[in-house]
């Protein structure tokens, strides 16, 4: 993997995304979330369904507006930008959905999807949209004589997330979002997809945000990870920290539960995932953590590691490396 620059391309700070107002019931999906993203660099993002991975990444995009908090992309507050000067932002940060057929018009052929962004965004002329067109498709290893042409029902699902993906950079932006980008595909084409990803991110020099449930495709592809839990980060550091000895013990039930994995004491949850409109207090993850001890119930904890370390974790009891966290032996506080 390339070594990233450190400077922040993306920085967000205290985000949340609340839904639902007056008497309607409502819901924190993404509550107090901060983080920064480095130029040409990939940071990963697990959790359970429902943890508000995907909400956070589109909030992030302005796809939904934010409750509060500040995205800063490239030096430019995105909330405080209003019309052209928003649009020519925007413009630097694209996605990459999960459905790919879906995310394409079935009315249009291939090349027209392609063309479509540069049209409104650009001011190239037609020949030149042409020949962006095939370049685009070129990048993503598709012959433009041959797919230009065709709809979305004719193509493979892998075939479809290369056009995406073409899509996705054909206005040359630094930050692509992939959310959930391969969990659609079969093995075989994920693996071509996320080779595919990591060239464009070589000679592209783009950063990811990639939001998976799939950690083994997470491992592959991040340098660094984060680990979210009810609309909240619990653990975030260097991918192969993270796998290799994660401090929050969430992290480690993930982890234990990844199949072909034979932990000789797996860590177990218990229940299901609390309600987002109404979170357990202090630590969120508490009620299904087989560590909780009553100061998780009392206080919230703050991000925190080792000292001089960029390896965080919410938690007032963290895993020790190589061993059990001292709460271990407690009784769950319900």
């Amino acid at each position: 993997m390339p070594v990233p620059d450190p400077t922040p391309l993306l920085s967000v700070e205290n985000l949340v995304k609340t839904f639902g107002t007056g008497s309607r019931e409502r819901v924190q999906a993404v509550s107090d979330v901060s983080f920064t993203l480095g130029r040409g660099e990939t940071l990963g993002i697990v959790g359970e369904t429902g943890s508000g991975k995907s909400t956070l990444v589109r909030t992030i995009l302005g796809v939904t507006t934010a409750t509060n908090g500040r995205v800063v992309l490239d030096g430019e507050d995105l909330s405080r930008l209003r019309g052209g000067r928003q649009r020519a932002a925007r413009r630097s940060a694209q996605m990459i959905f999960q459905d790919a057929m879906s995310s394409l018009d079935s009315r249009w052929p291939v090349e027209k999807s392609l063309d479509e962004p540069l049209r409104l965004q650009t001011s190239l002329s037609r020949s030149q949209r042409r020949a962006r067109v095939a370049e685009l498709l070129e990048l993503v290893g598709l012959d433009p004589t041959i797919h230009g042409s065709r709809y979305p029902r004719q193509l493979s699902g892998g075939q479809a997330q290369r056009v995406a993906i073409a899509r996705a950079i054909a206005l040359r932006p630094k930050l692509v979002v992939c959310d959930e980008p391969v969990s659609a595909l079969d093995v075989s084409v994920q693996a071509q997809i996320i080779n595919l990803l990591e060239r464009l991110r070589r000679e592209l020099g783009l950063s990811y945000i990639f939001v998976s449930h799939d950690l083994s495709v997470v491992r592959h592809i991040s340098d660094r990870v984060a680990v979210m839990y009810l609309g909240k980060f619990c653990e975030i550091g260097d991918a192969e920290q993270v796998f290799r000895a994660p401090r929050h013990p969430y992290t480690q039930v993930l982890l234990d539960a990844v199949p072909g994995r034979t932990p000789a004491a797996p860590m177990r949850m218990h229940g299901e995932l609390p309600s987002p409109s109404n979170p357990p207090s202090g630590c969120r993850f508490r009620t299904r953590c087989p560590l909780a001890q009553e100061r998780c119930a009392a206080e919230a904890p703050s991000m925190r590691g080792a000292e001089e370390s960029d390896h965080l974790a919410a938690c007032h009891f963290p895993l020790r490396l190589g061993g059990a966290s001292p709460g271990e032996k407690q009784k769950v506080v319900a």
